[in-house]
């Protein structure tokens, strides 16, 4: 019986261990901020603001994220899944809009940071999207 529940305990513990090592791995890394392209009904940039975002690089790593020059140092990663009808009564826009095919999306927010690049939306493993003042940006992995 000791056996058995030592065999249980080491498999539960390998597969949490795997489980939140890959969860979080997928937006690691170093990020370029490409373009927008999507505007919430009501965004707070003009176009020289809108345009100074482009080529600001975003890093996350466990013990930190980055944007620009705003860092946050041993950053809390929260990640969900929203649906698009729920993506789209916080932000009035549709995801598809985002050109997302899906009908929900992954979403890592930086728990107590309100910077640019806090809030991050999953495209692919290459690309990122992030809202700032109502303007969606896409990111683009450079490392």
């Amino acid at each position: 019986m000791r056996k058995i529940f030592i065999c249980i305990s080491v498999i539960v513990f390998m597969a949490l261990i795997l489980g939140f090592s890959n969860k979080s791995n997928s937006f690691y890394g170093e990020w370029k901020v490409q373009r927008p392209i999507a505007y919430c009904p009501i965004f707070g940039m003009d176009e020289e603001t809108i345009k100074n975002f482009i080529g600001k690089k975003a890093i996350y790593k466990f013990d930190m994220a980055q944007f620009d020059d705003e860092i946050c140092n041993n950053p809390q990663y929260k990640e969900e899944v929203i649906l698009d009808k729920d993506f789209f009564n916080g932000f009035h826009v549709y995801i598809k809009k985002l050109g997302i095919t899906t009908d929900s999306i992954k979403v890592i927010e930086v728990k107590d940071w309100t910077n640019p690049g806090s809030y991050l939306i999953i495209k692919d493993k290459n690309s990122l999207i992030t809202v700032w003042d109502g303007v969606f940006f896409e990111l683009v992995r450079i490392k």
